[in-house]
């Protein structure tokens, strides 16, 4: 949360694993997808948190399930509170499953879904049509 709040991408990077695969789903403002690598991982942190003039994050309702010796399970919510460039005002909570594995002598994430249940943007919610996504050309591509 700490590289998060910092606007840290590299930071939040490095705690994936090389073929980590990520999946944000639900109301994510035009960026469910399924994001798999870390150069996919890096992509969609730097075109979100990288936009980001703020951002604060807290978590909560955190559970951890230990599988194996190597293997561990998280759950948590987190609240995030953030001013975007591209979306103005966010509000958003997301439901945060991870799976996390030991490997090379340190814990990295290898499986994780954002299921974003609430999104609120104060330039989408307005319609602004520069602001409908972070990445440009899905706007050309919504309008056909």
């Amino acid at each position: 949360m700490q590289d998060l709040d910092t606007r840290n991408v590299d930071g939040v990077v490095s705690f994936y694993s090389p073929t980590a695969v990520t999946v944000w789903s639900g109301q994510t403002g035009g960026l469910s997808g399924m994001y798999a690598g870390t150069d996919s991982i890096r992509l969609i942190y730097a075109t979100t948190v990288g936009k980001t003039t703020s951002v604060v994050a807290n978590l909560s309702n955190f559970a951890e399930k230990t599988i194996s010796s190597t293997q561990t399970n998280a759950t948590f919510v987190i609240k995030m509170l953030a001013n975007s460039t591209v979306a103005g005002t966010v509000n958003a909570t997301i439901d945060v499953q991870q799976a996390w594995k030991w490997v090379n002598g340190g814990w990295q994430i290898s499986k994780e879904n954002w299921a974003y249940v609430k999104y609120d943007s104060s330039l989408i919610d307005a319609g602004m049509p520069s602001s409908a996504t972070t990445f440009p050309q899905w706007k050309v591509m919504e309008a056909g």
